[in-house]
């Protein structure tokens, strides 16, 4: 799978995942540190934003904002869409970006990043409003091995990410990616 066809199959599960969230459900909490469903809507959205104005070479978008105003899941839908534009030139994958959190990076290096962040906050979104965490264990493996790229031997004090935490027998293959990242998995 290259990275168009893996960004194509979070947005998919993206959107399955959103399109159902009731207005209700927004303020449920989820396993993503302080954040309610809300919150998370919102950084998917922001993530979207931000690596969007690196492929654009323009000004980051103001990290504290609500992206999402009413209607959250057009917002989302809308980020995405507007990532995926940004990926799909000739050549846009092999672009450098200058001055990105990464530093120089390829348009493919920072999708890569975004893939990872979405697939792994769409297990918050999932526990968070009752649905399965099984989903595309070939995309979640994918991202597992980039986490484990990014994060094996490294300390995490001082990261967004916590330490990595026990999963239990029967955990889904995104259980196993939360459970890296540090959330607390229980399988039911």
């Amino acid at each position: 799978m290259d990275t168009l066809q893996a960004f194509d199959r979070a947005a998919a599960i993206t959107d399955g995942m959103v399109g159902p969230i009731t207005d209700e459900q927004l303020s449920l909490p989820t396993p993503c540190s302080d954040w309610n469903v809300r919150d998370v809507l919102n950084h998917i959205v922001l993530g979207d934003l931000i690596v969007t104005a690196f492929f654009q070479n323009e000004p980051q978008p103001d990290r504290s904002a609500d992206h999402l105003g009413a209607d959250p899941t057009r917002a989302v839908a809308k980020s995405l869409v507007g990532t995926r534009a940004e990926l799909t030139p000739p050549g846009a994958l092999e672009r450098i970006v200058e001055g990105t959190f990464m530093g120089a990076a390829t348009v493919a290096e920072l999708a890569e990043r975004r893939i990872a962040d979405l697939v792994a906050h769409l297990w918050d979104l999932a526990r968070a409003t009752g649905r399965s965490t099984d989903y595309d264990p070939e995309l979640v493996d994918r991202v597992m091995a980039h986490y484990r790229a990014r994060l094996e031997g490294r300390p995490r004090e001082g990261m967004p990410i916590a330490s990595i935490s026990p999963v239990p027998e029967g955990a889904t293959p995104a259980d196993r990616l939360a459970g890296y990242l540090g959330r607390t998995v229980i399988v039911a």
